[in-house]
């Protein structure tokens, strides 16, 4: 199914991501993930349920966000991965990526889109931005060293 996130248009193979969730799990603590869950409004919810992605299963991690040492402000960094490929990427990503030997060839296939800064995707006022790139950047999995991989990751702080 394709979306048009603003700067990226994917194609998500929405069934293949539930099937990855269900014999997946990239969750590294289900103590965050349930603060995770809890911190979403309905509507956020829905958006990862509406493309497969298992919220209980994401990667994710408490950051600090402000180091200062008057403030314990901590954030939680999530990150999932979703089958499919890129239509469209930012052209930022374009140079980042045609500069990687094993990406280049494949990425100059990928129209660009020139985006507002910040070029993320915000759901629904969520206070924070979804951003897709490579899994490569964040995760190790084998297969992940070539562009078209089969798979989407998405990154959110909040």
């Amino acid at each position: 199914m394709i979306f048009d996130l603003y700067p990226w248009k994917v194609d998500f193979d929405i069934e293949s991501t539930k099937e990855f969730y269900k014999e997946n799990n990239l969750s590294i603590d289900a103590d965050l993930n349930e603060k995770f869950k809890r911190s979403l409004h309905l509507t956020h919810k829905q958006f990862f349920e509406n493309i497969g992605v298992d919220i209980l299963k994401v990667r994710v991690e408490e950051i600090e966000s402000c180091p200062d040492e008057n403030v314990n402000d901590h954030k939680l960094s999530v990150d999932f991965l979703v089958c499919g490929k890129f239509l469209t990427i930012a052209e930022f990503q374009k140079e980042i990526y045609g500069n990687i030997e094993e990406f280049k060839d494949d990425v100059e296939k990928v129209d660009v889109l020139d985006y507002d800064f910040p070029p993320f995707v915000n759901i629904d006022d969520m206070g924070c931005g979804v951003v897709f790139k490579h899994p490569s950047s964040k995760f190790d999995f084998k297969g992940f060293e070539k562009w078209d991989c089969g798979y989407i990751c998405g990154s959110v702080i909040i």
